[in-house]
């Protein structure tokens, strides 16, 4: 799967995507697959406490005879509409988490079946796995959590750090995963992050009842970090 400069760019406005478009970000890993119809089945926006920094849409896709069975007919696209909801460092990173590590991993998270992302503009694309074919839920941003899920997130990132600790491949293949203080977000954060995130909590409701209950403003909380 390709995660930058494929030439594949998601358009902004859903009345655009087309089969043509969908054929085209899956064929470099599924050569023969040819979508002939799409179906669009329900579109999450950024903000409204299910999507936080990009859009998700629900897709039902029709593909032609002789197109690889393993494709299933449902699949979430995920990427922005309209404008950028997030520094492109953001998107490119999940972009290139998909397209290069996910398939190596055996960890509890959708599968990928394109990635791309376009340096040029900051659009990029992820057409994944359907979790809720497996029963998985999907909680909003101020829905609570129960102590078990909180537990098997942190299992799954414990075994993602293990699986990676000290590895040599960061001097190789994934030279361009960033650290907590350089490459990817820090420096978009170092600038300007608690303007980022002033913006972000006045502008969506959510987020205001996310931050209320820790009793410290914004400011507070970003000398905490």
């Amino acid at each position: 799967m390709t995660a930058e400069g494929s030439g594949v760019v998601f358009p902004a406005d859903l009345n655009q995507l087309s089969a043509a478009v969908l054929t085209e970000a899956l064929s470099e890993r599924w050569p023969d697959a040819v979508v002939e119809h799409l179906e669009i089945v329900e579109a999450k926006r950024c903000g409204d406490g299910v999507a936080s920094t990009a859009d998700r849409v629900v897709l039902d896709l029709t593909y032609a005879a002789g197109s690889n069975s393993e494709l299933p007919n449902r699949l979430i696209l995920k990427t922005m509409l309209a404008s950028p909801h997030a520094p492109a460092a953001m998107y490119e990173n999940e972009v290139r988490f998909y397209g290069e590590l996910r398939e190596e991993l055996d960890i509890e998270a959708p599968r990928a079946f394109a990635s791309h992302f376009d340096p040029k503009t900051g659009r990029f694309g992820l057409l994944l796995e359907d979790l809720t074919a497996r029963e998985a839920r999907f909680p909003s941003a101020i829905e609570p959590v129960s102590l078990t899920e909180v537990r098997s997130i942190l299992a799954h990132l414990a075994t993602l750090h293990a699986r990676f600790w000290n590895s040599p491949r960061f001097e190789g293949d994934l030279a361009w995963v960033p650290t907590p203080m350089s490459g990817g977000m820090f420096e978009v954060f170092d600038l300007i992050g608690l303007e980022l995130i002033e913006d972000q909590v006045a502008r969506y409701p959510f987020k205001q009842d996310l931050i209320a209950p820790l009793g410290r403003t914004l400011s507070e909380l970003w000398d905490l970090l």
